[in-house]
C-alpha cells in the first residue's frame, strides 16, 4: 500500500481545474483518490493556536497560512477542530508557483496526521481566497484529488503547454502595450511643445472674429494666415489666435443696454474649478485584504462577517469599480496616487498605537493582510504609506510626502477603519488641503454611518462628488500628461 501511495500525486480541484499541491510527508498514508468538501479559512489563519471557528471548520477542508508554527502543529489544530483536510498557503510572493513537500521536523519525524495536508503555492492560495470572497456563502466547494504518475504527468504537461502559450500571449501583449506607451509618450511630448488643439482654437475664432478678418491676423507682431494654418497637419506655435475668455452671447437688458454672458451647456455639471493635475492627488485608504475581504484579517471569523453583507456588497459592486475608474483616469494624467494601509513595523505588532491595540487591530509586517486588493493594487510609481494608528496625517510622514509632491488637493476614497475616512478629512482640512470625498468610492459598515460621515465631511468643508462628476471635473480641467516614469526630474 505504501509503495502504491508513494506513486500518487496530489492536486486541488476547483471548478474542474486541477492545481498541483504536494501532499505532506506526514500525510503519506492518505490514499483516498478523491475527497470533496467546502473550503473555509482558519481563524487564526496561521492555525498556531486552537481554531476559534472550530464549529465552522468541522467537516470542512481548511485553508491556513504558513508561519507561526510548524506544519504538523497546524494540521493537528485543524484535525482537533474536526476538519477533514488542511491546505497550507505558501507565503513566498517572490516565487508564486512554488510549493514543497512539508515535513514534521526532526523532533517528530515519525509522527503522522490522520487528515491529509497539502501545500498550495502563493498564487493558488490567493486564487482560492479570492474565490471564497466572491461567493455569497463565503464557502467554496473543492476537492483533493490523487492521480497516479502517468495521469499526473499528462495533466502537468498540458498545464505547462497552456502556461507557455499564456506566457507567449502575455509577452506579445506586453510588447504591444510598451510600443503604444512609447507612442503615447512621444505624442504627448510633441503636444507639450505645440498648440494643444488647433481645431478647437479655430472654432473659437469663428465665433469671435468676423469672416473678413479670418484671412490675416496680427499675433505678437507677426502676420499669420489662418488659411495656411488650416492646411497644416500639425498645429504651429503662435499662429492661431486663442481668445482669452469664452465665447460671448449678446443680450439686451431691460434698459436696452447690450450685455454679454458666457455660453453655457445646460447639461454640463457644475465645475468646482479646484483640480489641477500638478497639485491634485488621490488618497486610497485601507483597501487591503485585512479590511476589505471577507474571511480574511479582521473578518476572518464567521462571527465578524455575519451581518456585514451590505459592507462587502458595497465594496465589491460599488467602491472597487469606482476606484478602478478613478485610478485609470488619474494615471492617464500622471496625477499622484498615494495608498494608506494598516501594517505594523514588527511581526508581533508591539509598535501599534493604543487605539489599535485596544481594538485588536494587528497587521503583521509583510503579511498577506497588508497587501492592497489585487484589483486596485499600486504600481511601482505609486506611494504606499503604512500606519499603526487611526490618524494618517497625524502619525505618519504622509503630510511631509504630500507637500514634497506639491499636493494641495486630496481626493479621498477607500474604507473606514475606526473612523479613518472622517479623521483624514478633518486632519487634511486642518492642514490647509482642499478635500474631495468621492461618495461612491468609499465604504462604511452601515448605510447610516455612510450618510452621517458624508454629511459631517460636507459641513467641515469637504467637497462631496460621485465618480461621474469627478471624472467630468478631471477630464475638463486636467489634460493628459506624460507618464510619471517618463518625466525627468
Amino acid at each position: 500500500s505504501n509503495r502504491r501511495v508513494a506513486m500518487l500525486i496530489s492536486f486541488v480541484e476547483v471548478d474542474g481545474i486541477l492545481y498541483y499541491c504536494p501532499l505532506a510527508e506526514f500525510s503519506s498514508r492518505y490514499d483516498s483518490p478523491r475527497l470533496e468538501g467546502s473550503l473555509v479559512v482558519a481563524d487564526p489563519i496561521t492555525a498556531e493556536s486552537p481554531l476559534t471557528n472550530a464549529k465552522s471548520a468541522s467537516g470542512k477542508i481548511v485553508l491556513v497560512q504558513r508561519g507561526g508554527c510548524d506544519f504538523l502543529s497546524k494540521t493537528i489544530q485543524v484535525q482537533k477542530a474536526g476538519g477533514i483536510a488542511v491546505i497550507v498557503a505558501n507565503t513566498d510572493e517572490e516565487n508564486p508557483q512554488l510549493a514543497f513537500v512539508m515535513d514534521a521536523g526532526l523532533t517528530r519525524s515519525g509522527v503522522s496526521a490522520k487528515i491529509p495536508a497539502l501545500m498550495a503555492p502563493f498564487a493558488t492560495a490567493q486564487h482560492l481566497l479570492d474565490l471564497v470572497g466572491a461567493t455569497t456563502s463565503l464557502k467554496l466547494n473543492i476537492a483533493i484529488v490523487l492521480l497516479d504518475a502517468a495521469e499526473a504527468s499528462t495533466v502537468l504537461d498540458a498545464q505547462e503547454r497552456l502556461r507557455q502559450q499564456h506566457a507567449r500571449e502575455a509577452d506579445a501583449l506586453r510588447m504591444q502595450l510598451e510600443r503604444e506607451k512609447k507612442q503615447r509618450e512621444a505624442t504627448m511630448l510633441l503636444r507639450s511643445r505645440l498648440v494643444k488643439d488647433n481645431q478647437a482654437a479655430k472654432a473659437l475664432v469663428d465665433h469671435v472674429l468676423p469672416s473678413t478678418e479670418l484671412a490675416h491676423r496680427q499675433v505678437g507682431g507677426l502676420a499669420t494666415s489662418f488659411a495656411e494654418a488650416a492646411d497644416e497637419s500639425v498645429s504651429v506655435v503662435n499662429t492661431v489666435y486663442i481668445p482669452p475668455e469664452p465665447p460671448l452671447l449678446s443680450t439686451k437688458s431691460s434698459a436696452g443696454a447690450v450685455t454679454a454672458e458666457p455660453i453655457k451647456s445646460p447639461m454640463a455639471p457644475k465645475l468646482l474649478g479646484i483640480l489641477e493635475a500638478n497639485s491634485t492627488g488621490l488618497l486610497v485608504l485601507d483597501v487591503q485584504y485585512y479590511c476589505a475581504m471577507p474571511h480574511v484579517g479582521k473578518h476572518s471569523s464567521m462571527d465578524c462577517t455575519t451581518g456585514k453583507e451590505y459592507y462587502f456588497d458595497r465594496i465589491k459592486t460599488t467602491m472597487v469599480p469606482s476606484i478602478q475608474t478613478i485610478l485609470q483616469l488619474m494615471r492617464q494624467r500622471s496625477m499622484e496616487i498615494v495608498y494608506a494601509t494598516i501594517e505594523s513595523m514588527t511581526k508581533n505588532g508591539r509598535d501599534r498605537s493604543r487605539a489599535h491595540k485596544v481594538a485588536g487591530i494587528h497587521v503583521a509586517k509583510h503579511s498577506f493582510d497588508a497587501k492592497v486588493l489585487e484589483s486596485v493594487a499600486p504600481t511601482d510609481y505609486d506611494i504606499v504609506i503604512p500606519r499603526t494608528a487611526i490618524s494618517l496625517l497625524g502619525t505618519t510622514n504622509a503630510d511631509y510626502v504630500l507637500r514634497n509632491l506639491g499636493i494641495s488637493c486630496l481626493v479621498i476614497v477607500g474604507v473606514s477603519t475606526l473612523g479613518t475616512v472622517e479623521t483624514t478629512v478633518r486632519d487634511a482640512l486642518d492642514r490647509g488641503y482642499t478635500v474631495v470625498v468621492v461618495e461612491d468610492a468609499v465604504a462604511f459598515e452601515t448605510p447610516e454611518e455612510h450618510m452621517d460621515v458624508i454629511k459631517r465631511a460636507s459641513r467641515m468643508g469637504a467637497h462631496i462628488l460621485d465618480t461621474r462628476d469627478l471624472l467630468f471635473e478631471v477630464q475638463t480641467t486636467c489634460p493628459p500628461r506624460l507618464a510619471v516614469e517618463a518625466v525627468s526630474m
